[in-house]
């Protein structure tokens, strides 16, 4: 039993308060970028713009766009949550990672995979699985 406590001790060392000055920061950060990642898959899904997926600067920044959509994925195991029926802080992580399992991990995950560059080769129109990094879109609530 001491070495799960060791180990929750260790867990609970990565909890992310809610009310965190660096959580704020990066949650105004990936506000901006779901507007931008939201609008611009849309535009790109739309029309062929296939130009611009050749430039070394637009894949790196669209690389770094979903680097950091990853990250915010993995965060949300450990971010302190309001729970709804009793009104407390949940600062288990253990019930942080059931509760965002249950909750919109799915989605996150759906919006995640790079289904574009996956069917790219044999599906028509691969710029299309674009759109599933729509689902993102709750986010801006």
């Amino acid at each position: 039993k001491k070495a799960k406590k060791g180990d929750l001790a260790f867990l609970n060392r990565l909890l992310i308060k809610r009310d965190s000055a660096m959580k704020g920061a990066f949650d105004i950060v990936m506000l901006i970028v779901s507007v931008y990642n939201i609008y611009g898959n849309a535009y790109y899904s739309a029309f062929e713009v296939d130009g611009l997926k050749e430039e070394l600067w637009f894949i790196l920044f669209d690389n770094i766009i979903e680097l950091l959509f990853f990250i915010d994925m993995c965060c949300c195991f450990c971010q302190q949550y309001k729970d709804q029926e009793t009104f407390t802080e949940v600062s288990d992580i253990k019930l942080i990672a059931i509760n965002y399992l249950k909750g919109s991990f799915i989605f996150d995950l759906l919006a995640n995979v790079p289904f574009e560059t996956i069917f790219a080769s044999f599906v028509y129109r691969p710029r299309l699985w674009r759109l599933m990094k729509l689902l993102r879109m709750p986010r801006l609530s």
